[in-house]
């Protein structure tokens, strides 16, 4: 049984990469927003991310190789001796591989 998470580290995600449930940092203000619901574009490499704050929701197209500040939880032994880029890979990584 492994521990329970005790760090949060924002890692660089690709939009092509984010799953329901991510949370992330805005750019603008730096307020946490949870993604609610992804849909693919078929008509262009893009998705219509839907985020929510609070009582707010908020859909908008990004850019499927858009990059965003995604909270990664980490037991804080991981948060200190791997970088970022590997924290990033590893999600990457468990998201992609077959089941």
């Amino acid at each position: 049984m492994s521990p329970p998470d005790d760090a949060w580290v924002p890692v660089r995600l690709r939009v092509r990469h984010m799953c329901v449930g991510d949370v992330f940092l805005s750019a603008k203000t730096g307020d946490l927003w949870m993604v609610a619901g992804l849909v693919d574009r078929t008509d262009r490499p893009a998705r219509d991310v839907t985020v929510q704050r609070g009582g707010h929701s908020y859909t908008g197209e990004q850019d499927l190789d858009d990059l965003l500040q995604v909270l990664v939880p980490v037991v804080e032994r991981d948060a200190l001796r791997l970088t970022r880029d590997e924290l990033g890979a590893r999600l990457v990584d468990r998201r992609t591989r077959p089941l």
